[in-house]
């Protein structure tokens, strides 16, 4: 079982199954979430630098599938295929349904 609840994970472990506890997900509150924090450094760091490389970051309102399953077949080709499994593949259904920043450098999205 992957990336199951407390409950699944009890009624493994009373049928005998070991459980392992690999991570918990990271859950951000962003009405009180800052990144003035000093545990932000790097990050602030990151979008400096991305700012000095003319990289634009937005939200998708409307998007863009064919240009994103480029960015992605040009990604999978890089670094050897699609992970699938917990890393996913690129599905244009599911995208539609979650919430994509884009990542635009001269024009042209660059990472979603």
């Amino acid at each position: 079982l992957y990336k199951c609840d407390a409950r699944t994970a009890q009624s493994a472990r009373e049928r005998g199954w070991a459980v392992l506890r690999l991570g918990d997900e990271a859950v951000l509150n962003l009405r009180l979430w800052s990144m003035d924090r000093p545990a932000c450094r790097q990050l602030r760091r990151k979008l400096r630098s991305a700012g000095a490389q003319a990289l634009r970051i937005e939200e998708a309102r409307d998007l863009p599938l064919g240009p994103m399953e480029d960015v992605s077949r040009e990604w999978a080709i890089r670094h050897g295929g699609e992970r699938g499994f917990s890393m996913g593949r690129f599905d244009a259904g599911l995208l539609r349904r979650q919430r994509v920043l884009l990542a635009w450098s001269s024009g042209s999205i660059v990472a979603f």
